[in-house]
């Protein structure tokens, strides 16, 4: 019941941390769109609806992780830079990192024609996973680095299990966008917008949705 209700809270600090992200990714996608228009260009409407998915998993990602905000750091650095040197928390710590990554393998490939190379995919859930582990500096978290190779797993299992569903329905990667220049930028938008949200709302969301929770028992 316990876990049940933790996980509840964090799906709504999810929720709830996309409120921040919606008028940012709308005004970009309102760049993007009048771009496509003056270039006589489609806007891929399911694949820009899709991206606010990419962004809820984004989201999740950081609540989960307990990432700091602007309103509380806290700089006393716990840092492991020794891999698997404490196996006590057993496979349960390890498996949940890497579910935690999942989706992000999974989307990246499915959203941007750029991740379909698997070096790229590791290499973005990689910095994303790098700069939770850094964040961690200022909110008295372990900076772990068996934490970032597993996260880098994850999202490397995620792409795989994309590229394994999208053999056999080809359609699910018509939501992919190529390499045109006013939409390069839109992943990294994703993460960036994201970010904001964390650290410049969350200090109220969280305080608000905690305020209002009922009690787990």
């Amino acid at each position: 019941m316990l876990y049940i209700g933790y996980v509840t809270i964090l799906l709504m600090f999810s929720l709830w941390g996309l409120l921040p992200v919606l008028p940012m990714m709308a005004a970009f996608h309102f760049i993007m769109v009048r771009k496509d228009r003056k270039s006589g260009m489609k806007s891929p409407v399911p694949h820009i609806l899709a991206t606010y998915l990419f962004c809820l998993a984004i989201l999740a990602v950081l609540s989960i992780t307990s990432v700091p905000d602007l309103f509380r750091i806290s700089f006393e650095p716990d840092i492991n830079l020794v891999p698997l040197a404490d196996l006590s928390e057993g496979l349960l710590h390890g498996l949940s990192n890497i579910l935690l990554f999942l989706p992000v393998g999974f989307l990246l490939p499915m959203l941007w024609k750029k991740f379909d190379k698997w070096h790229m995919a590791f290499l973005c859930g990689f910095f994303f996973s790098l700069s939770i582990e850094l964040s961690q500096l200022f909110n008295n978290r372990i900076t772990d680095i068996d934490d970032l190779l597993y996260n880098a797993a994850g999202t490397i299992i995620g792409y795989f299990i994309f590229t394994s569903i999208k053999k056999r329905f080809p359609k699910i990667s018509a939501l992919a966008i190529g390499h045109e220049s006013h939409w390069k930028r839109e992943p990294y938008a994703c993460f960036c917008f994201a970010w904001v949200s964390m650290l410049f709302f969350h200090h109220f969301i969280s305080g608000w949705l905690i305020a209002g929770a009922p009690s787990i028992h």
